[in-house]
């Protein structure tokens, strides 16, 4: 598997699977984005990717994955190469009324919990989590698990169209 990160300077992918040098995944504005289609391993539950235009709005412009298992407990994994710092997460997803809740774990370490749930459908929302600290360079795994759900939630879906990292300090 390639993992890749987009310079914002130069605007070219580059690859970063076994880092080149020290520098291609260092410095603050430093951007990692994981493609939604990359995911390493599945631990529970159906998860299909979607293509683009599948939905038919603009939502979905490189295409999203999402378990249409809709169980709790249902995970995916990520692998991504972060150096040493300080990195926001920011995802790009879909707030809906059977939306459950997803917590977020670098290897094993729980960083984020995002609760999706809203009465009508809501496209394009970013949420995000600062300040998680990377204390060794290297590549690591991203997990994404559902966790229970809203009281007034009627499932356990997630579906995820973006995954960023932005180095931050």
């Amino acid at each position: 598997m390639r993992i890749y990160r987009i310079t914002t300077r130069h605007s070219q992918l580059t690859d970063v699977s076994t880092p080149h040098t020290p520098s291609d995944v260092q410095g603050i504005g430093t951007n990692v984005n994981i493609p939604v289609w990359a995911y390493t391993q599945i631990i529970q539950g159906t998860w299909v990717l979607a293509p683009a235009g599948a939905s038919g709005t603009n939502q979905d412009f490189h295409g999203f994955i999402h378990n249409t298992s809709n169980t709790n407990g249902d995970e995916i994994h990520y692998q991504v190469y972060l150096s040493t710092g300080t990195w926001k997460l920011i995802m790009l997803v879909v707030k809906f009324s059977d939306a459950g809740i997803t917590d977020v774990y670098i290897d094993n370490t729980k960083i984020a919990t995002f609760d999706l749930y809203n009465s009508t459908e809501q496209l394009n929302t970013i949420v995000s989590q600062d300040n998680i600290s990377i204390s060794q360079d290297g590549l690591k795994t991203l997990k994404f698990k559902l966790n229970g759900h809203n009281a007034n939630s009627g499932g356990y879906k997630l579906d995820i169209y973006g995954i960023c990292f932005m180095r931050t300090a």
